[in-house]
C-alpha cells in the first residue's frame, strides 16, 4: 500500500475529522484506462473546479495496487449525503472492464482492506455499503446491476474477519 495524501482544500481534503467510523463506502472510479496516479491527479484537480466536492480515503487499481489518499481519522467527500462521510471509510475502485466489473487483484485488494477496516473498527460485512446504498447513485455499477457479486464479496469479508 502506498500513501500519496491530497492537500488540505475545501473541495478535496477538508482536513475535518471523523466522528466514528460506523460504514465503508465501495465506489467506482475512473474508467479501464484509469491508473492510480491518473486518480489522484484527478481528485486533486478538483481543488481547482470550484463546483466539484469529491474524494476518497483509498483507491485500488486493476492490478490490486492501493493508494492511501487521505487519512482514516478524516473525513473524504465521497457522498453527496455529507454527514455519511463523517461516519466512513470509503473505497473507490478502478474497473477492468466497460460494464464495471473489478478484476480478481482489484477484488482480492479489496476484500483484504475492508476485511483489516472492519477489524479495526469493530464493523461487520454488513457495515459494508455501496454508494448506491447511501444516495441511490448507480455506483459502483457493476455492483448495483449484479447485487449477487456485491454480497460475495461480503461473504469473503464476513469469513476474513471471522479468522
Amino acid at each position: 500500500m502506498k500513501t500519496d495524501y491530497l492537500n488540505i482544500n475545501e473541495m478535496t481534503r477538508t482536513g475535518e475529522k471523523i466522528k466514528k467510523v460506523e460504514n465503508i463506502i465501495l465506489h467506482s472510479i475512473g474508467n479501464v484506462n484509469t491508473t492510480l496516479k491518473m486518480c489522484k491527479k484527478e481528485i486533486d484537480n478538483l481543488s481547482n473546479e470550484g463546483n466539484v466536492y469529491f474524494s476518497l480515503h483509498y483507491i485500488i487499481d486493476k492490478e490490486g495496487n492501493i493508494l492511501n489518499c487521505i487519512p482514516e481519522d478524516e473525513i473524504s467527500l465521497s457522498c453527496r449525503k455529507i454527514d455519511i462521510n463523517y461516519y466512513a471509510i470509503s473505497i473507490g475502485c478502478i474497473p477492468c472492464d466497460e460494464s464495471g466489473k473489478f478484476s480478481k487483484k482489484t477484488i482480492d485488494s479489496l476484500v483484504m482492506l475492508a476485511s483489516n477496516l472492519c477489524i479495526k473498527y469493530n464493523l461487520e460485512a454488513k457495515n459494508i455499503l455501496r454508494h448506491y446504498d447511501i444516495t441511490a447513485k448507480r455506483c459502483p455499477l457493476y455492483y448495483v446491476d449484479n447485487s449477487v457479486m456485491f454480497e460475495e464479496i461480503r461473504k469473503r469479508i464476513k469469513i476474513d474477519i471471522s479468522k
